[in-house]
C-alpha cells in the first residue's frame, strides 16, 4: 500500500508508476498537436494554459446553476476500478455545481482511457479530449481528482505567479528536461491562500534526480506537508465554487487558527480546518 502524501519521498522507488506527485509522470518532447508539460497536463498547440478562464475553455453552464462535463469510461476498467473514478467524481457533486455526468450524445465530453500514466488536458477542449488514468498505478481517489482537476481548468498549485514567496525550487537537483515542470504561470491565483496541501501541488521529491534530496522546500516551514492524494483540500474546493460561480456552494474564509491552511465554512458540507475533505 503506498502512501496518499504526494510528499512521500521512498514510494517511487517501490514503483516506478508512483512518483512523489502520486503518479507517474509521461515525459516526452513537445510534439506538433500536442505538448505534454508540466508533467501531466497536455496543451493543444497554439493554446495555452496559461490563459484558460478567460479563453472558452471552462465547462459550460446550464440553466439550473450546474456545471455539466460529460465522460466515457473504457470498458478496459473492472466494474471496480471503474467505481474508484466514480466515487471520486461525486465528490465533486457534493461539495461544487460540478456534475460528471455519463455521455448521450454530447459533442464535448472526456473519454477515460487506461494508458501509459496519469494525465489529462487542462479545461474543456472541445470534441473527445482524453484523461488517461492507468491500472496500475493512477486508480487511487487522489489522483482520479488531481486529474479531474486538470479537466476544469486547473494547473498546478506550485506553478503559481506568487510561488516564490512561499516555496522554494532548488534546481540542482532537477534536471534540464524537467524544468519545464516547475515553470511558473501567469494564471491568477485568484486572490487565494497559497495551499501546501492542495491536491494539486507537487510532493518535495518530485522529478529530484538525487534520491533523498527534496526539489520543492516550503519557506514558511521547512517540514510542512506538501501535496496529498486523499482528496481535495478546502481551497481546492473554494477555487472551484470561484471559478465555476457556484453560489450555492460558496465558501466563507474564517480567521487562522493553528492550521497552516485557513478555515472555510461553506455551504453544503461541514466547516474544514486544514484536514482532508
Amino acid at each position: 500500500m503506498f502512501s496518499n502524501s504526494a510528499d512521500s519521498g521512498g514510494s517511487e522507488a517501490r514503483n516506478p508508476h508512483w512518483q512523489s506527485e502520486g503518479c507517474r509522470f509521461k515525459s516526452r518532447k513537445c510534439q506538433i498537436g500536442t505538448l505534454l508539460c508540466w508533467g501531466d497536463m497536455i496543451q493543444v498547440k497554439r493554446r495555452s494554459t496559461l490563459v484558460c478562464p478567460t479563453s472558452g475553455c471552462l465547462w459550460p453552464k446550464l440553466s439550473d446553476g450546474t456545471v455539466s462535463v460529460p465522460y466515457v469510461i473504457s470498458d478496459a476498467y473492472s466494474a471496480d476500478e471503474a467505481e474508484v473514478i466514480l466515487h471520486a467524481m461525486r465528490e465533486f457533486h457534493t461539495l461544487t455545481c460540478v456534475r460528471f455526468v455519463s455521455r448521450r450524445s454530447e459533442k464535448d465530453f472526456v473519454q477515460i482511457n487506461s494508458n501509459d500514466g496519469c494525465w489529462s488536458s487542462v479545461g474543456r477542449l472541445g470534441g473527445a479530449q482524453e484523461l488517461s488514468l492507468a491500472k496500475d498505478g493512477c486508480l487511487i481517489h487522489g489522483v482520479v481528482q488531481h486529474e479531474l482537476n486538470h479537466v476544469l481548468g486547473f494547473i498546478h498549485e506550485q506553478c503559481r505567479p506568487d510561488r516564490d514567496n512561499y516555496i522554494k525550487i532548488n534546481w540542482q537537483y532537477v534536471n534540464p528536461e524537467d524544468a519545464m515542470n516547475f515553470a511558473k504561470s501567469d494564471l491568477s491565483p485568484l486572490n487565494l491562500p497559497y495551499d501546501y496541501t492542495s491536491i494539486m501541488h507537487y510532493g518535495r521529491y518530485a522529478y529530484s534526480n538525487t534520491t533523498g534530496e527534496a526539489v520543492i522546500v516550503p519557506l514558511v516551514n521547512s517540514t510542512n506537508l506538501l501535496g496529498q492524494r486523499y482528496g481535495m483540500s478546502p481551497i481546492d474546493v473554494h477555487r472551484v465554487n470561484t471559478v465555476y460561480s457556484c453560489r450555492e456552494y460558496a465558501c466563507e474564509k474564517v480567521p487562522h487558527t493553528t492550521s497552516m491552511v485557513p478555515s472555510f465554512i461553506c455551504s453544503g458540507h461541514y466547516q474544514v480546518d486544514g484536514t482532508f475533505l
